[in-house]
């Protein structure tokens, strides 16, 4: 008699990122049967083979595509389907805060994500035109950028999900110490959006202005103005999904972030966990910060320092995680912040090492004295120093004290007996003095 065999599958398809599961074999007891798989991704068949009534487990491997996915387990002569779900579509991309010089040209954004996903892109101020506005998977985007004549600016551009802000340098000289500084560097609004009104903090007299990138944000009062002050801009009504735009105020760039029409982000509480990190002078990759908050409450993720990089995400809705890098620190130890969600997040880290040098390191005065050469000192920002005279006819007359790089100057006495030699110690270094008699 023939032997008869019967399957049964999993009860559910399997999950995308794979695991373990089974297959029931009914047989009569002095039925043999062996077990194999089409497929290349269920591996690990346990038994092989049998007798009888048995169980078959398998083992299946993530699905890297976005597509259902099926392959069938035999036993004997009967065949029984295994589906597997397809990968979820995430985006990886890089850089998101790319920097190009005034003279404009070509950035490359690399896209990371499953076959089978398609993105867009789109955004860019008028001054960047991009190459590629849709696609599939893994990619890239290129952005070719214009020259620019005047201040600095920023775009933002949406690229499969992700916020790309790119920034251009300016060929303007701008005028000594007029260095501005916003109230916040995001803000996010709710569907029905509105006024929403920054505070600009600088030096009086010193120009500045704010350019919308976004069409759905107007500059309404602010557009240009000088020295400390305030810009007002209008956020038009959502009616489609979240969105993120950029203005440029002040050479900066501020974020704004827009719910999703229907959402009421008046209720979205966010909180951060840690709210402080402590890092090394080598920098690197800090801990990730875990942002909780309620699903399609929008936020945003700036670095508030130039040495502190957010590196993903950098906006988005709904719990997420936060990473960053930190630069090499080589002066002394610092404090940073990073604004998340409405939420401050300081990072200390500690100092490098101080390295020292002076220039020149000795000097021939004559018998009548007098001021010496200045001696420049060399050094880290942020790392001490002192100048003392080891003799007393050599006086420092400027430059006693001081941080990072500086000028020394001394003073030497008339000699009037025989010819001599003294010293300075500045930032640590011997500086020497030679006098004629």
């Amino acid at each position: 008699m023939k032997c008869q065999v019967s399957l049964e599958a999993p009860s559910d398809s399997i999950v995308s990122s794979g695991g373990k599961s089974a297959v029931s074999v009914t047989a009569p007891p002095e039925c043999a049967w062996t077990a194999s798989s089409d497929a290349s991704w269920i591996t690990g068949l346990t038994p092989s083979s049998g007798q009888g009534n048995g169980r078959v487990e398998f083992q299946a491997t993530a699905n890297p595509a976005a597509t259902m996915r099926q392959g069938r387990i035999a036993v004997n002569d009967q065949q029984i389907p295994v589906q597997q779900q397809p990968a979820p579509c995430r985006f990886e991309v890089s850089p998101l805060a790319p920097t190009i010089d005034a003279a404009g040209g070509t950035l490359t954004i690399a896209i990371a994500g499953p076959a089978g996903c398609g993105w867009q892109a789109s955004g860019g101020g008028g001054w960047i035109a991009i190459s590629s506005t849709s696609g599939s998977g893994a990619g890239s985007v290129g952005l070719r950028v214009s020259s620019n004549a005047g201040a600095t600016r920023s775009a933002a551009l949406l690229i499969a999900g992700q916020t790309v802000t790119v920034t251009q340098s300016s060929t303007a000289t701008p005028p000594p110490n007029c260095v501005f500084s916003l109230d916040r560097a995001t803000a996010a609004v709710s569907a029905a959006g509105g006024p929403l009104t920054v505070t600009v903090s600088g030096a009086a007299g010193c120009p500045r202005t704010a350019t919308s990138e976004a069409p759905w944000i107007t500059v309404a009062a602010g557009a240009a103005g000088t020295g400390p002050g305030a810009v007002t801009l209008n956020v038009a009504p959502n009616g489609g999904a979240a969105r993120v735009g950029t203005v440029a105020i002040a050479g900066h760039a501020f974020t704004i972030t827009q719910a999703a029409a229907g959402l009421d982000t008046t209720s979205c509480a966010y909180s951060i966990a840690p709210a402080s990190q402590s890092v090394g002078a080598a920098g690197g990759a800090g801990a990730a910060i875990a942002l909780s908050t309620a699903p399609g409450c929008p936020w945003t993720a700036t670095s508030q320092a130039p040495w502190i990089t957010v590196t993903s995400p950098a906006s988005g809705s709904g719990a997420t995680t936060v990473r960053f890098t930190v630069a090499v620190n080589t002066a002394a130890a610092r404090i940073g912040t990073l604004a998340i969600a409405g939420q401050t997040f300081t990072l200390n880290q500690a100092a490098g090492t101080c390295a020292y040098s002076i220039s020149p390191n000795k000097d021939s005065i004559g018998a009548k004295g007098g001021a010496g050469k200045a001696v420049a000192v060399s050094a880290g920002a942020g790392c001490s120093w002192t100048a003392t005279s080891n003799d007393s006819w050599i006086t420092v007359t400027e430059g006693a004290t001081g941080s990072g790089n500086g000028t020394v100057r001394f003073a030497v006495d008339a000699n009037k007996g025989k010819q001599r030699t003294g010293t300075l110690t500045i930032a640590g270094q011997t500086f020497t003095v030679d006098q004629d008699k």
